[in-house]
Formats: C-alpha cells, structure tokens, sequence
C-alpha cells in the first residue's frame, strides 16, 4: 500500500482538494519567519515518528525535506530521495545525507550528491526531467485562456512568484515584472500565479502552452514551459543545473 502525507501548505492544500486526493497532514509550513520556521520544523518531527512507527512503511520516499529524512533515519527506515535540486544546498545538506538511494534526472552529475556524502553507487540516474511525468501524456485545452475570461486575441503573459519565503531564496522580482509588463503593453493579458495567497487551481500546461511568454521565480514551471516552446525569462537567483 502507498500512503501519502504532507505538511499543510496552502498551494498544496489547494492541489489536494482539487483532485479529491487523501492525504494525511502533519505540522504546517513555517512561513518566512526564520524562527517561525525552525520551530514549526522541530514540531513536525515528533508526528512524523510515531506516524512511521504506527505505520511501519517498508520505504519512505520524499524529493527533500529534513525532518521527513530524520524520522526515516532514526527508525531504521530506507529513505529514497527523488532529487533535482541539489543546489537547494540548505536542505539537501540537512537531507540527502541520510538517503539510502538518490534518484536523479541524467543530466545532473553525481558529483552534484556526492560532495553531501553519498557513495555514487547511491546515487540513479533516471533519463528524463520531472516534468516528463506529468506533461508527455497531458492533454492541453486552447481555449482555457478564453474559459477564464482572457481576451483570446490577446498575447498571454504568464508570471509565477519564486519561493520567497523559503530558506534558500529571501526575494523576488516576479511580481514587479508583471506589474511592470501590465502597465507597458496594455495590449497584453498578464496573468500573475502567487505562491502564497489563494488563488483559483489553474490547468497550469494550458496556460504554458497557449502563453506568449513565462516569467517564473521556480525551477518547474520554466521546465513546463519549455516543453511546450513557450520564450523563458527564470529569475531565480541561483542556476538550476536542469535548465541550463
């Protein structure tokens, strides 16, 4: 049996009602706080032990999230790790050393784990980026600019706010690009994606594949563009070794 949980974080709670999924929270995101994360972090970890305990799964699957890999760890449990972002160093440092297997798109080397202490015979590539999974089989729709009521004839810009709040990343340029691209081609629909307020669940490929350009503060959604030839401008404040 496959289990799913998850620590309560508004764009995720958004997904999971959206698609009717089960999942089991346990402990909420920490905001941007520094303290108010470290806290919450610490809180998590007590659940997540006696959830894995009680449930004694035979493998714990996680990308990376430390408090998930201490859990693991300290029960004796194998810990696989999906990654993509090792130069998320703040929390691959406090997680991938605990991993018992790394799986990894092709084109990161595996000297990008090995310097937090992996063997490389830890370490799988895969030959494909996370993206593939969801999008090579995903129909699109066309006209989803127009159900939302965007001028079909109008060039689509889509803008997508970085992580801001996250440890690794403390600021972000998205949100004033799109007011700024709003105010100069008016003839242009600017449709800007929060990452921490409410906003509707979007068919995210549609919008991607129908958008002129994306302006995108993450890693995922450039990679979703690109796939459907969409022109990119990243600005997070790191390179992402799949997008180069």
């Amino acid at each position: 049996a496959v289990g799913f949980v998850g620590r309560h974080y508004s764009v995720l709670a958004l997904a999971v009602e959206a698609l009717a999924l089960e999942v089991g929270w346990i402990g909420s995101h920490g905001g941007g706080d520094r303290l108010a994360k470290l806290l919450r972090s610490a809180e998590r970890i007590e659940p997540l032990a006696r959830y894995f305990e009680r449930e004694k799964p035979d493998v714990v699957v996680i990308q990376f999230n430390h408090e998930v890999a201490r859990a693991a760890f300290g029960l004796g449990i194998p810990l696989v790790c999906f990654n993509d972002l090792p130069d998320n160093e703040i929390n691959a440092r406090l997680s991938l050393p605990l991993a018992t297997r790394v799986f990894a798109p092709f084109v990161i080397p595996k000297e990008a784990f090995t310097r937090f202490g992996l063997a490389p015979e830890q370490v799988v590539h895969f030959p494909a980026i996370d993206p593939v999974a969801w999008l090579a089989d995903r129909r699109v729709h066309p006209d989803y600019p127009a159900r939302l009521g965007l001028r079909a004839d109008a060039p689509l810009g889509v803008c997508r706010e970085t992580e801001w709040q996250s440890s690794y990343v403390r600021d972000d340029v998205v949100a004033t690009v799109a007011e700024v691209l709003a105010e100069r081609h008016p003839e242009w629909e600017v449709l800007a994606i929060p990452r921490y307020e409410p906003h509707p669940f979007y068919d995210v490929p549609s919008l991607l594949s129908a958008a002129r350009l994306f302006v995108g503060g993450g890693g995922t959604m450039c990679v979703e563009a690109a796939w459907y030839g969409t022109r990119v401008v990243a600005t997070r404040n790191f390179e992402c070794r799949y997008m180069r």
